[in-house]
C-alpha cells in the first residue's frame, strides 16, 4: 500500500515545539496567512534550496560534534 507524495497528500508528522518556537510559528501563520504545515514546509524548502543555509547547517553540525566530543578536530 503506497501513497503518492504531492499536493494534498496526507503524510502526517508529529513533533514537539518549545514555547518560543510555537509562538514564532503562530506569529508567522498570522502574518503570512498560511497554516502551520505550509509555514513549516516553506521553511524546510528554503533551508534546503539556499546554498548559504546548507553551509550554515554543515558548520552547526560540525560545531555540535566538536562540543559533544564526536568530531576529529
Amino acid at each position: 500500500m503506497g501513497s503518492k507524495n504531492g499536493p494534498g497528500a496526507k503524510l502526517p508528522t508529529s513533533f514537539w515545539l518549545d514555547d518560543e518556537t510555537k509562538s514564532s510559528l503562530d506569529r508567522l501563520t498570522q502574518e503570512l496567512g498560511l497554516n502551520r504545515s505550509a509555514v513549516v514546509r516553506e521553511a524546510i524548502r528554503r533551508m534546503v534550496s539556499e546554498d548559504k543555509s546548507t553551509e550554515v547547517r554543515r558548520l552547526v553540525a560540525e560545531l555540535e560534534r566538536a562540543v559533544t566530543g564526536g568530531g576529529d578536530f
